[in-house]
Order: structure tokens, then C-alpha cells, then sequence
């Protein structure tokens, strides 16, 4: 069972929710947009089902309510920023802007991050860069949630890469995916609506596979995508997030497991105009995929762009509200009436 809202009511709602319980407006409506906006695209997992998870964390004291950010190092290129254990969202929007800022000045930039917490979906950064047209990249770590190839016990995170690339639709192509076989969060939310994962996601406490959100959670492990592959890459994102930006180790060199408040972030920002005219890039990247999307079908399924079907469920949420599942439902509206919102949940369906 599911029922639907209005997008744009929605992002108000869970702004409130994070402003009643003493985030400032800013941070509020930023967390908001990056939860609603993974939501339409279809990313669930990096959606409303976050924002209990996100209230209980500041609630504890885990995620820090009113950090003070600074810069640690910064040059023309390059800086590193010290998060404070505040939220990810606003403070990932922050260094990607910078980054921005800095490719803009002199070609190619890179920010770190850290001591940070959970950022939601990375496109959210690396669509921000291509929009201005750069290229972006963003990597974040999580705290371990995967098994080493081979293995059975959470000792890597899920450790996505994004790139995003402008075209000439104004629409940015877009590559984001974990380097676990599924995002854990998808566990999360599959776990809090009552469904199963499908096999080869996850294994059990003892490396059997399972399909048993629960299981993996509490005893198992996802799975590295691709096996070897996967592996690899979570590893090279573990060291260019956590231990570049210094928030997984300590003076003498020792790492240590990533906390929820102890997450680093790494953008890579690309000026396209100091190597060809951006608009030119723009077109012969629109080229491309329009031979892919003509090449020949292996059977009756259409071919996709990477994160063009992201784009069909955030049109199809604009035109037609954003689904929101049941469980997750009932958790904003009591959520909504715990904390005494002056906008009702039922003012935000459609």
C-alpha cells in the first residue's frame, strides 16, 4: 500500500520537521531537498525512509544540531573541511560549491570532507557541477556494512561513486551506484516495509546468501558488486574519503572503523572549457548516447542511459505526486503530530 503528495509540500513538511527539532531553516530545507528529490528519482533507499533515522541520530546527540564548519587547508585548488559531525546534505552542497568555484578559477579542483555524517544520494553534488558545466564526481564512505571479497563480515562501506557530465538537453547524464551490490539502505527500507532482498545481495552471519533484510543487517553482509571488482573500488574510495580527509585515523597512521559521524566526502570538480568548448562537449556527449539508445535490443527491454529511468520517476512524480510507502507514511505523520507541525500530513497529499 502506498499514497501520494505533492512534491513541493512534501519538501516543506520534512523541512519543519528537521527545523521544530533545532536545525536552522537553511540546513532544514537542504536536508529536505536531498531526501525528497532522492525520493522522486526512485532511490527509496536514500529517500523518506532517512527521515526517522536522521531525527533519532540528532536526537542522540550522534549528529551534531548546530556544527561549527571550517575550512582546515585551502589553497586555489584544493581544501579541506572539518564538518563537525553536522549534517551531511548542506555541508556536502557547501564543499561542492566550492569546488565549483575553485575549477572555475583554475581548471580542476578537489575538496575533502570530513568528520561528517550520512549525505544522502551523491548525484545530489555531482548533477550541481554539471549543471555549470563541469564535470563532478562525488565519493563518500560509510560506516562498514560490506564483506571483503571472499569474506562474510562488515568490514568496508558501501562506498558509492557519481559522475555527472552536461548535455545539451540541460539535463545532466549521470552515473551513481554503490560499489556493494545494492545501496544498504535499500536493506534498511526493504527491512521497515516487510519485504525480502533478492539473492545474491546479501549473506548471513555464517557467508550463506539471504534473503533476509534482517539477517544481513544484524549478522551478515552485503555483498561487493561485481565481486573483485567491487572490492577494488570501495577500497579506493575508502582512502580517498576516510583517510585523505584524516577522519578514520589517528596520529600515528592506525585506521579505525567509520562511525555515523565520522564520514568523509571527496568532490573532484573538472572545467570542460580548458580542454574543448563546453558546449561542444555538451553536444558530442548527447551523440553518444543517442547511439547507444539506437544500437540494437538484446530482447524486448528498451535501452537506458545510465540514470535515465531516475529521470522518468522524478517526471512522473512531478505530474503525478511522489509514492510514499506505507510504513514510511505513518512514520512522518506521527512524526509530524509528535512534534506539533503546523502543516497536517494529509495537507500534503494529492
Amino acid at each position: 500500500m502506498s499514497i501520494k503528495a505533492e512534491h513541493n509540500k512534501l519538501r516543506k513538511y520534512i523541512s519543519a520537521i528537521f527545523e521544530s527539532i533545532g536545525l536552522s531553516r537553511e540546513y532544514a530545507d537542504i536536508i529536505a531537498d536531498n531526501l525528497v528529490t532522492a525520493e522522486m528519482r526512485g532511490i527509496r533507499s536514500h529517500g523518506l525512509v532517512q527521515v526517522k533515522n536522521y531525527v533519532d541520530l540528532y536526537n542522540k546527540g550522534t549528529y551534531n544540531k548546530a556544527p561549527k564548519v571550517r575550512i582546515i587547508k585551502e589553497d586555489a585548488a584544493t581544501a579541506l573541511i572539518d564538518a563537525d559531525r553536522g549534517a551531511g546534505a548542506p555541508i556536502g552542497k557547501y564543499a561542492v560549491d566550492k569546488a565549483i568555484e575553485k575549477a572555475k578559477a583554475v581548471g580542476i579542483s578537489a575538496v575533502s570532507v570530513r568528520d561528517a555524517t550520512h549525505f544522502g544520494m551523491a548525484a545530489y553534488y555531482a548533477a550541481e557541477a554539471a549543471e555549470k558545466g563541469c564535470i563532478g564526481f562525488a565519493f563518500t564512505n560509510t560506516p562498514p556494512l560490506v564483506a571483503p571479497y571472499n569474506g562474510c563480515k562488515k568490514e568496508m562501506g558501501t562506498n558509492p561513486i557519481c559522475a555527472a557530465f552536461p548535455s545539451s538537453s540541460g539535463r545532466p547524464l549521470i552515473f551513481d551506484a554503490a560499489t556493494s551490490e545494492t545501496a544498504f539502505n535499500k536493506l534498511f527500507f526493504a527491512r521497515k516495509e516487510g519485504l525480502s532482498i533478492p539473492f545474491g545481495w546479501a549473506v548471513d552471519g555464517s557467508g550463506r546468501p539471504t534473503t533476509d533484510p534482517a539477517e544481513a543487517i544484524d549478522n551478515g553482509a552485503l555483498l561487493p558488486y561485481g565481486g573483485y571488482k567491487g572490492y577494488g573500488l570501495a577500497f579506493v574510495i575508502e582512502l580517498l574519503t576516510g583517510i585523505l580527509s584524516a577522519s578514520v585515523i589517528n596520529d600515528d597512521g592506525e585506521t579505525f572503523p567509520t562511525k555515523q559521524d565520522t564520514i568523509g566526502f571527496f568532490f573532484i570538480v573538472i572545467d570542460i572549457s580548458r580542454f574543448i568548448d563546453t558546449a561542444l562537449f555538451a553536444k558530442a556527449a548527447d551523440s553518444f548516447a543517442e547511439r547507444l539508445l539506437s544500437s540494437a535490443k538484446a530482447g524486448d527491454e528498451r535501452i537506458y542511459l545510465p540514470g535515465e529511468k531516475e529521470y522518468l520517476n522524478y517526471d512522473d512524480a512531478v505530474q503525478n505526486g511522489v509514492e510514499i510507502y506505507s510504513r514510511t507514511a505513518a512514520e512522518l505523520r506521527i512524526l509530524g503530530d509528535d512534534l506539533g507541525l503546523d502543516m497536517g500530513f494529509d495537507e500534503i497529499l494529492v
